[in-house]
């Protein structure tokens, strides 16, 4: 089936029984069908990262807030590659800092249990 085909096919009726079913709890029928298109971006916030001086492990992560203010997170140099990857890893290693874009789920995740120094 072509993307066009797919686009125009009626809908089938496992389709048609899961909008009943939405329907039937109070469910908006069309959040099953939005089409990719819709979907507003993320906002994506800039960090910076380095190490924390005299350590091997601690990165210091510099969360630029829009108010024009900042926050700094320090975090174990593991966590930040769980969350970000590895490629951070490698700028932080050749480099000694790194500049990250990172989405609302990442900045949860960083200020979860970690060191909030301002």
């Amino acid at each position: 089936m072509t993307t066009s085909q797919f686009l125009t096919a009626p809908p089938r009726p496992i389709v048609l029984a899961q909008v009943a079913r939405a329907e039937s709890r109070g469910l908006a029928p069309s959040i099953l069908f939005t089409p990719w298109a819709t979907v507003q971006p993320v906002p994506v916030q800039e960090l910076l990262c380095r190490w924390v001086p005299g350590t091997t492990n601690v990165v210091r992560l510099t969360i630029i807030v829009e108010q024009g203010g900042e926050q700094t997170i320090e975090l174990n140099s593991a966590r930040l590659s769980r969350i970000f990857g590895r490629e951070v890893m490698h700028d932080l290693y050749l480099k000694g800092r790194a500049q990250v874009s990172a989405d609302p789920q990442q900045i949860a995740l960083l200020r979860r249990d970690e060191t909030v120094l301002t």
